[in-house]
């Protein structure tokens, strides 16, 4: 078979690509041009093994003779009166065909179907027939052909498919080029809960997927591929900085829906651009908390997850004036000294550089939350009802993490719980004769939140362990001694860390003594084990910080402390000295002294 001549033109042998069927392998027509041009002398030789494998079941080759001129006219007549009849023909046109010797010479049937393409601006397709069932019968307008044989289709079918007529098949589109769908979940029932403000719809499930597309590098793995700032927010919906966190910039974002709160973090690439800014995070101290985050979204007392979105390039202006609005307003009475030191010097009150300072290749991973309202932290505290609220409400949310998930939050400081209204407040019933009720929870109206799971710990039902490992030098601050000046605050939630890890090392000498003693080995490191006590120095911290920062009555405050007073002492004790070792024992008692309703699942057990 002589080799394949390369095109001068676009192809107009067929005029229509050939699609392979899904079945046989049999070439189907369409309406697009063909995708390159091939030699005549091949597409003659194919279309004479299908007209002599004809001659042989019986039709003479008089037959053929009597009926090609015939069909030469009138075909010749068609294309020149009507060339979309032709071109919307089904008919299988015989490529070659022997002719008498009172025929007129003429060219080569292929350079005459190249020269009425031309003139009539279309070509007629040449196909091998269908390979489906129940195919219809060709219908010529010039001639009827006989029915191809099956082995003549294939050797034909063969024939093309070594030319490479086929089309290429159009690549599936790259994970960079579309995000993935996200995991829908049932969420528990919300007041007002806005939809997301992306234009495309959040992922609630990071890929597993590690391999790298052209704007996905491998250290991205597995966090979503980068999307354009434009795909993410858009420029009318205006935003409020609201805090910091050691690498986290926590933002309100208001559209015509609602409001969401978006936590935009920095990611420290291994290496170049950006790769030692201290207030850039690493992937891997990320991916537990957008597991937690997905993890705990359905329980009451957890805050609800949209999303998790990973934007590259530079930051769109709403954000840089909400940066600048926050930095340029001087810091509150519960500022670090660091940012009070800063602000004093003239350098802003912020930790983090100035947006358009990032490199225009910076990634940043976005979290998308519902909006839970306002922190403990700014939050004035007014009402008895109020400190009920916050304490019980942070209890029942810890012990039913602990119960689902093994959750540990441990880091449940002032700024990581946010307070709702989500109803109208009342007073509490004043204790009498004729009522026996004791329930202290719900009159207030608000709705408690826990957030920030950085340092949380949990377990997924399938038994994978989620928790970020705090003896990482990185996170060795948490446990260092206070610096002279250091706010009276920020040393009692310092005293709260070191607790924990005193905590954790005395349980793991514990374990490890009994292991030796039964000659088994630990391989799971120390703070991935669960250790619920750390609940417990949390819930003790949040009581005694709402009790400090009352700003309510004096009377209600104290009348508030009389009817705590013993849990205050309980949960101020450590845990082999006769307290509780978990929120889980806290809620019994609780439930025991109907501060709280007992729901359906706990009364059937």
């Amino acid at each position: 078979m002589d080799t394949q001549r390369l095109p001068k033109k676009p192809a107009r042998v067929y005029g229509k690509k050939k699609q392979a069927a899904k079945n046989a392998g049999i070439f189907l027509q369409d309406s697009s041009p063909a995708p390159q041009k091939v030699g005549e002398k091949e597409i003659e030789d194919a279309a004479e093994a299908v007209e002599e494998k004809s001659e042989e079941e019986g039709k003479g080759s008089q037959d053929v003779v009597e009926n090609v001129k015939p069909a030469t006219e009138s075909q010749e007549s068609q294309e020149g009166s009507s060339p979309t009849k032709s071109a919307s023909s089904s008919a299988t046109p015989v490529p070659k065909a022997t002719t008498t010797a009172n025929a007129k010479p003429k060219k080569s049937k292929s350079s005459r179907k190249k020269k009425e393409a031309k003139d009539n601006g279309e070509s007629r397709p040449l196909s091998a027939g269908h390979n489906e069932p129940n195919p219809p019968k060709p219908q010529s307008p010039t001639k009827s052909n006989p029915r191809p044989d099956p082995e003549a289709l294939a050797d034909l079918t063969h024939t093309l498919n070594a030319l490479q007529l086929t089309t290429p098949s159009s690549p599936a589109p790259s994970p960079a080029s579309q995000p993935p769908l996200p995991k829908q979940r049932t969420r528990r029932p919300r007041a007002a809960a806005p939809p997301p403000p992306a234009s495309h719809p959040p992922r609630t499930t990071p890929p597993t997927t590690t391999a790298a597309t052209p704007t996905s590098p491998l250290w991205l793995a597995p966090l979503p591929s980068p999307l354009p700032w434009s795909h993410l927010l858009h420029p009318t919906w205006p935003l409020t900085k609201l805090t910091e966190s050691s690498y986290a910039e926590i933002y309100t974002l208001h559209n015509p829906s609602g409001s969401s709160i978006l936590k935009i973090l920095a990611l420290r690439p291994p290496r170049g651009p950006g790769s030692r800014r201290e207030t850039a995070c690493k992937v891997a101290d990320v991916l537990s908390e957008v597991a937690i985050l997905d993890l705990v979204t359905d329980v009451c007392g957890f805050v609800v997850f949209r999303g998790v979105f990973v934007a590259r390039g530079g930051v769109p202006r709403g954000v840089v004036r909400a940066w600048e609005g926050w930095d340029g307003k001087a810091p509150g009475e519960g500022a670090s000294v660091e940012e009070s030191e800063a602000w004093e010097g003239g350098r802003g009150r912020s930790a983090f550089p100035r947006p358009e300072r990032y490199h225009r290749d910076q990634l940043f991973l976005v979290l998308e939350l519902g909006d839970a309202g306002k922190d403990l932290e700014h939050y004035k505290l007014t009402t008895r009802e109020e400190l009920w609220d916050v304490f019980l409400g942070t209890a029942m949310a810890l012990a039913t993490g602990e119960d689902m998930f093994g959750f540990e939050h441990r880091d449940l400081h002032e700024g990581n719980i946010c307070l709702r209204s989500a109803g109208p407040a009342s007073e509490i019933p004043e204790a009498s004769s004729s009522s026996t009720s004791e329930l202290r929870s719900g009159f207030s109206g608000l709705e408690i939140t826990l957030l920030d799971y950085t340092l949380s710990r949990a377990r997924t039902p399938d038994g994978k362990t989620l928790f970020l490992d705090l003896d990482d030098p990185e996170n060795a601050a948490l446990f260092e001694d206070c610096e002279p000046g250091t706010k009276d605050q920020e040393r009692k939630q310092r005293r709260v860390y070191s607790a924990m890890r005193e905590h954790v090392i005395a349980q793991e000498k514990l374990a490890a003594g009994g292991k030796q003693q039964k000659g088994q080995v630990d391989e799971e490191g120390r703070w991935a084990k669960h250790h619920p006590y750390t609940n417990i120095l949390w819930l003790s911290y949040i009581l005694e910080y709402t009790i400090t920062h009352f700003s309510g009555p004096n009377a209600a405050l104290k009348l508030f402390e009389a009817e705590i007073a013993d849990v205050r002492a309980t949960l101020l004790k450590g845990k082999g000295e006769g307290g509780w070792g978990s929120t889980a024992e806290v809620r019994e008692e609780l439930w025991v002294r109907g501060w709280v309703e007992m729901d359906e699942e706990a009364e059937g057990e």
